[in-house]
């Protein structure tokens, strides 16, 4: 876990901190940009309704699919802890990071549900395999392809609008 002391260090000045970047030199644009962000939350939204619709990867999607909303939501409860880590001191108390409200309502009932079905239906050994394999696929498909592409220190996409952590921003940086 991060401490507050080393996450002060990684704010620029006239920058602030976006949980997705913590220990970037860059948090407001590198190595997530709104355009990282947007691709990936619009490509996998896209593929992942399209190998839906078509059913060509059955079960294995499924498996696929519920792997990922567990996945989801342990990552998003982490990015929490990280986020109460880096803004308690400022004043949040609220279990809250982005992406956790779809984590949250979204991906884990998805994987709950995925769960009751694979307990009913017990899907063989092979076709947890290869649902772990389309994880991976679509993983580096849909994030981290896109992600290694457009990761530039030097691009015009920075998060200009904090969201839920503009609250914080005139105590942050009246700290520093």
């Amino acid at each position: 876990m991060l401490t507050l002391h080393v996450w002060e260090e990684w704010v620029i000045p006239g920058g602030f901190h976006v949980i997705y970047n913590l220990g970037s030199t860059y948090p407001d644009l590198y190595p997530m940009s709104e355009l990282t962000d947007m691709l990936t939350n619009f490509l996998g939204g896209l593929v992942w309704f399209i190998a839906t619709e078509t059913n060509h990867y059955g079960v294995r999607l499924g498996i696929a699919t519920l792997l990922f909303g567990y996945f989801e939501f342990i990552i998003h409860n982490f990015l929490c802890l990280q986020s109460l880590n880096a803004y308690g001191k400022y004043g949040q108390i609220t279990y809250y990071a982005p992406g956790m409200i779809t984590a949250l309502l979204c991906w884990l009932p998805l994987a709950i549900g995925l769960t009751v079905y694979f307990n009913r239906h017990r899907p063989g050994i092979k076709a947890w395999f290869q649902g772990v394999g389309v994880l991976i696929l679509l993983s580096l498909a849909i994030v981290q392809l896109p992600e290694a592409m457009l990761k530039t220190p030097n691009n015009p996409y920075r998060f200009g609008n904090y969201g839920y952590y503009q609250k914080y921003k005139t105590q942050v940086e009246a700290h520093h």
